[in-house]
């Protein structure tokens, strides 16, 4: 179960990165935010790459977390919902029916996390300590 935790967050990744670096923001019509609200373009660009970056450098250090390795594994639940909630900003600012099944993982995960106060069970028993030794 932790290593298919750990390809659902790098695999959600995956597919923002996918996204930007292969042009799919704005394919072929600006999304409903420029053209509801008249913010620049550029702009909703700029913002969807930034967001994108949070969603993926905090599921990637959340399965960092997870396995002990460089990341308290406090840090855990906390990198989840900062990622999911980056994610499905993007994903509804930029709207079509390709962000649903993204928006699903998003508000399982942050349900998850939050409503049933889920963490999953370490990879590794070593690797990053959550509180300083009391040597």
């Amino acid at each position: 179960m932790p290593l298919l935790i750990a390809l659902v967050l790098v695999g959600h990744a995956v597919m923002h990165i996918g996204a930007i670096s292969c042009g799919l923001l704005f394919v072929s019509t600006p999304p409903w935010i420029v053209t509801g609200t008249g913010l620049d373009s550029d702009l909703v660009k700029a913002i969807a790459v930034m967001l994108t970056s949070i969603t993926v450098a905090s599921y990637l250090f959340a399965v960092l977390a997870n396995a002990g390795i460089l990341v308290p594994r406090s840090w855990w639940r906390p990198l989840v919902v900062v990622a999911s909630v980056a994610s499905a900003t993007v994903l509804v600012g930029l709207f079509s029916l390709s962000a649903v099944p993204g928006l699903a993982i998003d508000a399982v995960l942050v349900w998850a996390v939050l409503a049933r106060s889920w963490h999953p069970i370490p990879v590794f028993r070593g690797g990053a300590r959550t509180e300083p030794s009391a040597h």
